[in-house]
């Protein structure tokens, strides 16, 4: 499912910072950060069930990262895989507008979904599930202005507890002074449940919706797999660390790499 806060142009320091839960079935294998061979230019985890990724970011300062657009149609046998778009983007070095002008004409091939994309100081949000009500799947993107984010499985900055509570826990640490990854890494740790009246009705029941309100999901079968922490300067030097669990929250490792970005 995931979650994504991230700011834009609004710290004096870090014109970009993302803090992200990955939530999904642990029996789901998946490898960790890792740069990817032959080149090492792209830096993410990978999807062993169909090869995409989540959320990656390459050595010309691309970023690309997929969170679910939780709906009643279940994934079709004949969809394309949500984890390809990030992939591709960042290994064909795209200019967002135009990629995304691309991927917009095939957006019925692919299960609900949001992307985050960014290249050269410009981020872009595109979904081809909005609006949300409608029967048939629409696809809409936009370019983003400077602010506080938050992605999870509805439209950009949804008014559902986790997001709005992780907007403004990230906009009260920008404030506060230098971002720190501890204190990102904190944020995303909150367990803390929706109230039932503030929950949205995306169709699983309150029961499960309760359970998914929570920024941080601890759960045996199904939860938080990876949280990651993105920082990048006005120099262009890029820092990433990621933070892995197994079922019920246990941790499982961690990977950190940092690198300055290159003009190709």
């Amino acid at each position: 499912m995931c979650t994504l806060l991230f700011a834009l142009e609004a710290h004096p320091d870090y014109p970009f910072v993302l803090a992200a839960n990955r939530d999904e079935f642990h029996a789901r294998e998946a490898e960790a950060l890792h740069w990817w061979e032959p080149e090492r230019r792209l830096l993410a985890g990978r999807d062993r069930e169909r090869g995409g990724i989540w959320l990656g970011v390459a050595r010309d300062g691309g970023l690309a990262a997929v969170t679910n657009v939780r709906e009643k149609r279940p994934p079709q046998p004949n969809d394309l895989s949500r984890g390809a778009p990030p992939r591709e983007f960042l290994n064909r070095r795209a200019e967002c507008g135009l990629f995304l002008d691309q991927l917009s004409e095939e957006a019925e091939r692919f299960p609900g979904c949001n992307l985050l994309l960014g290249r050269k100081g410009e981020f872009w949000w595109f979904s081809n599930r909005l609006p949300m009500t409608h029967s048939r799947p629409q696809a809409i993107y936009q370019k983003l202005s400077a602010g506080v984010y938050g992605l999870s499985n509805g439209s950009l900055n949804e008014d559902w507890p986790k997001v709005r509570r992780g907007r403004e826990q990230l906009r009260a640490l920008l404030q506060d002074g230098q971002p720190e990854a501890e204190a990102l890494f904190h944020l995303l740790a909150d367990e803390s449940k929706g109230e039932p009246s503030e929950l949205p009705d995306t169709g699983v029941g309150a029961e499960l919706e309760h359970f998914l309100s929570s920024l941080f999901i601890r759960g045996e079968s199904y939860g938080t797999r990876c949280s990651t922490v993105i920082l990048r300067d006005r120099k262009g030097q890029w820092s990433v660390e990621e933070r892995r669990f197994l079922a019920d929250g246990l941790a499982d490792g961690a990977s950190r790499e940092s690198f300055r970005e290159s003009a190709s």
